[in-house]
Protein backbone atom coordinates (compact mmCIF):
# COMPACT_ATOMS: atom_id res chain seq x y z
CA UNK A 1 0.00 0.00 0.00
CA UNK A 2 1.06 3.38 -1.16
CA UNK A 3 1.83 6.47 1.15
CA UNK A 4 -1.54 7.98 -0.51
CA UNK A 5 -3.63 5.31 0.66
CA UNK A 6 -1.95 4.57 3.70
CA UNK A 7 -3.58 8.50 4.87
CA UNK A 8 -6.70 7.95 3.28
CA UNK A 9 -6.93 4.42 5.55
CA UNK A 10 -5.97 7.06 8.53
CA UNK A 11 -8.47 9.29 7.39
CA UNK A 12 -11.52 7.20 7.55
CA UNK A 13 -10.36 5.91 10.57
CA UNK A 14 -10.06 8.80 12.36
CA UNK A 15 -14.05 9.69 11.17
CA UNK A 16 -15.00 6.43 12.14
CA UNK A 17 -14.45 7.67 15.79
CA UNK A 18 -16.71 10.96 15.13
CA UNK A 19 -13.97 12.92 14.60
CA UNK A 20 -14.14 15.56 11.15
CA UNK A 21 -10.48 15.08 9.45
CA UNK A 22 -9.81 16.87 6.46
CA UNK A 23 -6.49 17.61 4.73
CA UNK A 24 -4.83 20.87 2.57
CA UNK A 25 -2.37 22.59 1.56
CA UNK A 26 0.15 21.08 4.44
CA UNK A 27 -2.51 21.73 6.94
CA UNK A 28 -4.89 19.10 8.93
CA UNK A 29 -8.26 20.50 9.86
CA UNK A 30 -9.85 18.25 12.92
CA UNK A 31 -13.38 19.04 14.01
CA UNK A 32 -13.98 17.62 17.58
CA UNK A 33 -17.77 18.18 18.91
CA UNK A 34 -18.09 21.13 16.93
CA UNK A 35 -14.67 22.58 18.26
CA UNK A 36 -12.34 23.06 14.46
CA UNK A 37 -8.55 22.55 15.51
CA UNK A 38 -5.86 23.33 12.82
CA UNK A 39 -2.21 21.63 12.95
CA UNK A 40 0.57 21.00 9.90
CA UNK A 41 0.41 17.45 9.54
CA UNK A 42 3.13 14.87 7.74
CA UNK A 43 2.87 11.11 6.96
CA UNK A 44 5.63 8.53 8.71
CA UNK A 45 5.14 5.01 8.09
CA UNK A 46 5.16 3.03 11.49
CA UNK A 47 4.94 5.11 13.85
CA UNK A 48 7.79 7.33 15.29
CA UNK A 49 11.07 5.60 13.54
CA UNK A 50 14.51 5.81 15.08
CA UNK A 51 16.47 8.78 13.77
CA UNK A 52 13.79 10.38 11.86
CA UNK A 53 10.36 10.94 13.47
CA UNK A 54 11.73 10.48 16.83
CA UNK A 55 13.96 13.54 15.87
CA UNK A 56 11.98 15.72 13.14
CA UNK A 57 8.76 15.55 14.94
CA UNK A 58 7.95 18.50 17.22
CA UNK A 59 5.31 19.65 18.98
CA UNK A 60 2.75 21.26 17.35
CA UNK A 61 2.53 18.42 14.28
CA UNK A 62 -0.52 16.20 13.58
CA UNK A 63 1.70 12.51 12.65
CA UNK A 64 -0.40 10.54 10.39
CA UNK A 65 1.14 6.82 10.31
CA UNK A 66 -0.03 3.32 9.00
CA UNK A 67 0.90 2.18 13.30
CA UNK A 68 1.19 3.86 16.14
CA UNK A 69 2.92 1.45 18.51
CA UNK A 70 2.11 1.67 22.40
CA UNK A 71 5.56 2.80 23.26
CA UNK A 72 5.54 5.42 20.20
CA UNK A 73 2.03 6.71 21.03
CA UNK A 74 3.19 7.33 25.27
CA UNK A 75 6.65 9.14 23.67
CA UNK A 76 4.21 10.96 20.88
CA UNK A 77 2.19 11.82 24.06
CA UNK A 78 4.79 13.35 26.41
CA UNK A 79 5.93 15.77 23.45
CA UNK A 80 2.55 16.92 22.52
CA UNK A 81 2.45 15.74 19.12
CA UNK A 82 -1.31 14.52 17.96
CA UNK A 83 -1.15 11.66 15.98
CA UNK A 84 -3.72 8.97 14.13
CA UNK A 85 -3.43 5.75 12.82
CA UNK A 86 -5.19 3.11 10.54
CA UNK A 87 -6.76 1.38 13.43
CA UNK A 88 -8.11 4.11 14.73
CA UNK A 89 -5.70 4.60 17.77
CA UNK A 90 -5.15 8.31 17.93
CA UNK A 91 -4.38 11.34 20.33
CA UNK A 92 -5.57 15.00 20.32
CA UNK A 93 -4.94 17.15 23.02
CA UNK A 94 -5.94 21.16 23.52
CA UNK A 95 -7.44 23.34 25.55
CA UNK A 96 -11.05 22.48 25.88
CA UNK A 97 -10.49 18.81 23.52
CA UNK A 98 -8.84 15.02 25.00
CA UNK A 99 -9.56 12.66 22.43
CA UNK A 100 -7.08 9.75 23.63
CA UNK A 101 -8.09 5.95 22.09
CA UNK A 102 -5.47 3.86 22.43
CA UNK A 103 -5.17 0.05 21.83
CA UNK A 104 -8.49 -1.23 19.99
CA UNK A 105 -10.31 -3.65 22.02
CA UNK A 106 -9.97 -7.19 21.03
CA UNK A 107 -13.81 -7.48 22.27
CA UNK A 108 -16.92 -5.45 22.28
CA UNK A 109 -16.23 -2.90 25.55
CA UNK A 110 -18.39 -3.52 28.46
CA UNK A 111 -21.68 -1.42 28.96
CA UNK A 112 -20.30 2.09 30.50
CA UNK A 113 -16.40 2.28 29.44
CA UNK A 114 -15.42 4.34 26.76
CA UNK A 115 -12.69 2.31 24.45
CA UNK A 116 -12.21 3.30 20.94
CA UNK A 117 -14.72 6.58 21.57
CA UNK A 118 -13.27 10.51 21.03
CA UNK A 119 -13.98 11.83 23.84
CA UNK A 120 -13.98 15.67 24.18
CA UNK A 121 -13.54 15.08 27.69
CA UNK A 122 -14.29 19.81 28.73
CA UNK A 123 -17.69 19.16 26.14
CA UNK A 124 -20.08 21.40 28.48
CA UNK A 125 -22.10 18.71 30.55
CA UNK A 126 -18.44 16.18 30.53
CA UNK A 127 -17.20 19.62 32.19
CA UNK A 128 -19.46 19.38 34.71
CA UNK A 129 -17.98 16.40 36.23
CA UNK A 130 -14.65 17.77 35.83
CA UNK A 131 -15.49 20.67 37.59
CA UNK A 132 -16.99 18.90 40.94
CA UNK A 133 -13.86 16.76 40.92
CA UNK A 134 -11.90 20.02 41.14
CA UNK A 135 -13.81 21.52 43.59
CA UNK A 136 -14.00 18.99 45.94
CA UNK A 137 -11.03 16.23 46.27
CA UNK A 138 -13.00 14.03 48.25
CA UNK A 139 -15.44 13.65 45.17
CA UNK A 140 -13.48 11.24 44.14
CA UNK A 141 -13.57 9.03 46.46
CA UNK A 142 -17.40 8.87 46.31
CA UNK A 143 -19.95 6.19 44.64
CA UNK A 144 -20.33 7.61 40.73
CA UNK A 145 -23.88 8.20 40.98
CA UNK A 146 -23.08 10.87 43.86
CA UNK A 147 -20.65 12.17 41.85
CA UNK A 148 -23.15 12.34 38.90
CA UNK A 149 -25.54 13.87 40.94
CA UNK A 150 -23.47 16.61 42.56
CA UNK A 151 -22.28 17.73 38.99
CA UNK A 152 -26.10 17.09 37.70
CA UNK A 153 -25.42 15.20 34.38
CA UNK A 154 -26.09 10.91 34.19
CA UNK A 155 -24.28 7.84 35.72
CA UNK A 156 -23.11 7.12 32.18
CA UNK A 157 -21.32 10.19 31.16
CA UNK A 158 -19.60 10.36 34.74
CA UNK A 159 -17.74 7.03 34.06
CA UNK A 160 -16.96 8.38 30.81
CA UNK A 161 -15.10 11.36 32.31
CA UNK A 162 -13.55 9.41 34.98
CA UNK A 163 -12.57 7.12 32.34
CA UNK A 164 -10.77 9.33 30.17
CA UNK A 165 -9.25 10.95 32.94
CA UNK A 166 -7.62 7.91 34.56
CA UNK A 167 -6.54 7.15 30.59
CA UNK A 168 -5.01 10.92 30.25
CA UNK A 169 -3.44 10.03 33.98
CA UNK A 170 -5.00 12.78 35.78
CA UNK A 171 -6.29 10.24 38.46
CA UNK A 172 -4.34 7.81 40.79
CA UNK A 173 -3.91 4.22 40.46
CA UNK A 174 -7.94 2.94 41.97
CA UNK A 175 -9.29 6.44 41.16
CA UNK A 176 -8.59 7.94 44.68
CA UNK A 177 -7.43 11.54 44.46
CA UNK A 178 -7.04 13.66 41.26
CA UNK A 179 -3.17 14.27 40.47
CA UNK A 180 -2.00 17.00 37.61
CA UNK A 181 -4.33 18.96 39.20
CA UNK A 182 -2.81 22.76 37.93
CA UNK A 183 -2.41 21.11 34.09
CA UNK A 184 -6.22 19.51 34.42
CA UNK A 185 -7.56 23.28 35.95
CA UNK A 186 -6.36 25.03 33.62
CA UNK A 187 -7.25 23.22 30.02
CA UNK A 188 -11.14 23.23 31.94
CA UNK A 189 -10.48 27.50 32.85
CA UNK A 190 -9.59 27.85 28.94
CA UNK A 191 -12.71 25.74 27.69
CA UNK A 192 -15.48 27.17 29.95
CA UNK A 193 -15.84 30.49 28.35
CA UNK A 194 -17.16 28.94 24.73
CA UNK A 195 -18.44 25.81 26.11
CA UNK A 196 -20.20 25.54 29.71
CA UNK A 197 -20.58 29.18 30.45
CA UNK A 198 -22.54 29.46 27.04
CA UNK A 199 -24.81 26.51 27.69
CA UNK A 200 -25.65 28.06 31.28
CA UNK A 201 -26.00 32.07 30.48
CA UNK A 202 -29.82 32.38 31.17
CA UNK A 203 -29.89 36.34 31.22
CA UNK A 204 -27.81 39.20 30.52
CA UNK A 205 -28.36 42.84 31.85
CA UNK A 206 -26.91 46.28 32.68
CA UNK A 207 -27.55 47.62 35.86
CA UNK A 208 -26.76 47.93 40.07
CA UNK A 209 -23.47 44.98 40.08
CA UNK A 210 -25.47 43.79 43.73
CA UNK A 211 -27.70 40.42 44.15
CA UNK A 212 -29.19 41.79 47.07
CA UNK A 213 -32.39 41.54 45.60
CA UNK A 214 -32.39 38.56 45.12
CA UNK A 215 -31.52 37.48 48.13
CA UNK A 216 -34.59 39.48 49.03
CA UNK A 217 -36.59 37.48 47.43
CA UNK A 218 -35.22 34.65 48.65
CA UNK A 219 -33.16 32.88 46.44
CA UNK A 220 -29.97 31.66 47.30
CA UNK A 221 -27.12 32.97 45.01
CA UNK A 222 -23.30 31.62 44.41
CA UNK A 223 -21.05 35.11 43.00
CA UNK A 224 -18.51 34.57 40.36
CA UNK A 225 -16.12 36.23 38.58
CA UNK A 226 -14.95 39.73 40.22
CA UNK A 227 -17.99 40.21 42.75
CA UNK A 228 -16.55 36.89 44.35
CA UNK A 229 -13.07 38.98 45.16
CA UNK A 230 -14.26 42.46 45.63
CA UNK A 231 -10.94 43.15 48.35
CA UNK A 232 -9.15 42.44 45.47
CA UNK A 233 -10.95 43.15 42.44
CA UNK A 234 -13.61 46.45 42.32
CA UNK A 235 -14.75 46.58 38.82
CA UNK A 236 -18.96 47.40 37.89
CA UNK A 237 -19.47 43.21 36.37
CA UNK A 238 -21.37 40.92 38.02
CA UNK A 239 -21.87 36.94 37.41
CA UNK A 240 -24.17 35.31 39.77
CA UNK A 241 -25.31 31.69 39.56
CA UNK A 242 -29.10 30.83 40.71
CA UNK A 243 -31.58 27.60 39.76
CA UNK A 244 -33.54 29.69 37.52
CA UNK A 245 -34.10 33.45 35.81
CA UNK A 246 -36.84 35.29 38.06
CA UNK A 247 -38.24 37.92 36.42
CA UNK A 248 -39.09 39.69 39.43
CA UNK A 249 -35.88 39.59 40.80
CA UNK A 250 -34.48 40.93 37.89
CA UNK A 251 -37.50 43.52 37.90
CA UNK A 252 -36.52 44.46 41.93
CA UNK A 253 -33.12 44.90 41.05
CA UNK A 254 -33.19 47.39 38.48
CA UNK A 255 -31.91 45.37 35.83
CA UNK A 256 -32.48 46.17 31.70
CA UNK A 257 -32.26 42.98 29.28
CA UNK A 258 -28.71 43.69 27.10
CA UNK A 259 -29.69 43.77 23.46
CA UNK A 260 -27.93 41.51 21.13
CA UNK A 261 -24.12 43.60 20.80
CA UNK A 262 -24.80 45.19 23.80
CA UNK A 263 -22.03 45.41 26.31
CA UNK A 264 -23.84 43.61 29.73
CA UNK A 265 -21.95 44.43 33.11
CA UNK A 266 -24.33 41.84 34.74
CA UNK A 267 -24.44 37.72 33.69
CA UNK A 268 -26.88 35.52 35.22
CA UNK A 269 -25.93 31.76 34.67
CA UNK A 270 -27.67 28.27 35.73
CA UNK A 271 -26.30 26.96 38.75
CA UNK A 272 -25.92 23.70 37.78
CA UNK A 273 -24.18 21.41 40.86
CA UNK A 274 -25.05 20.42 44.41
CA UNK A 275 -22.54 20.77 47.11
CA UNK A 276 -21.55 17.42 48.94
CA UNK A 277 -23.59 17.58 52.09
CA UNK A 278 -25.74 20.84 51.35
CA UNK A 279 -28.79 21.27 52.56
CA UNK A 280 -31.90 23.34 51.43
CA UNK A 281 -31.29 26.79 53.19
CA UNK A 282 -34.07 28.74 54.48
CA UNK A 283 -34.47 32.01 53.01
CA UNK A 284 -32.04 33.47 50.43
CA UNK A 285 -28.46 34.49 50.73
CA UNK A 286 -25.44 35.53 49.08
CA UNK A 287 -22.71 33.12 48.79
CA UNK A 288 -19.32 32.64 46.85
CA UNK A 289 -19.63 30.04 43.79
CA UNK A 290 -16.87 27.29 44.05
CA UNK A 291 -12.84 28.28 43.19
CA UNK A 292 -13.08 26.90 40.16
CA UNK A 293 -16.06 28.57 38.94
CA UNK A 294 -14.92 31.86 40.11
CA UNK A 295 -11.22 31.11 38.80
CA UNK A 296 -12.74 30.32 35.13
CA UNK A 297 -15.15 33.33 35.20
CA UNK A 298 -11.73 35.89 35.60
CA UNK A 299 -9.89 33.71 33.00
CA UNK A 300 -12.71 34.46 30.75
CA UNK A 301 -12.49 37.93 31.59
CA UNK A 302 -9.10 38.64 29.76
CA UNK A 303 -7.71 41.26 31.63
CA UNK A 304 -4.49 41.54 33.51
CA UNK A 305 -5.87 42.10 36.70
CA UNK A 306 -7.81 39.30 36.82
CA UNK A 307 -5.87 36.97 35.41
CA UNK A 308 -2.83 37.96 38.17
CA UNK A 309 -5.62 36.93 40.34
CA UNK A 310 -6.80 34.04 38.83
CA UNK A 311 -3.03 32.51 38.97
CA UNK A 312 -3.16 33.08 42.80
CA UNK A 313 -6.74 31.51 43.23
CA UNK A 314 -4.96 28.71 40.90
CA UNK A 315 -2.63 27.86 43.58
CA UNK A 316 -5.17 27.83 46.30
CA UNK A 317 -7.23 25.02 43.78
CA UNK A 318 -4.26 23.03 43.78
CA UNK A 319 -3.50 22.93 47.79
CA UNK A 320 -6.83 21.39 48.33
CA UNK A 321 -5.79 18.46 46.66
CA UNK A 322 -2.80 18.01 47.92
CA UNK A 323 -3.74 17.73 51.51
Amino acid sequence: MDAEADVEAVVRAVRRRGVGLSLAHGKAVLTIDGIQLERPWTYQARGLQPGTARGAHQEGVLLLTDRMSRTDADEARRRGIWFADAAGRMHVRAPGVLVDVGEPAATKPAQGTNHGKATNLMSPRRAQVVFCLLAWPTMTQVPVRTLAHAAGVSVGLTQQVLTALAADRFLTLGNERLIHVGELLDQWAAAFRLGLARKLELGRFTGEPSAQAWADAGHVVDLGGEAAVPDELRGGDLTLYVPTLDARAVLAAGWRHAGPGATANVVVRRRFWTEPGELDAPGGAVRLAPLPLVLADLVAAGEPRTQEVARRMKEQVVGLHAR
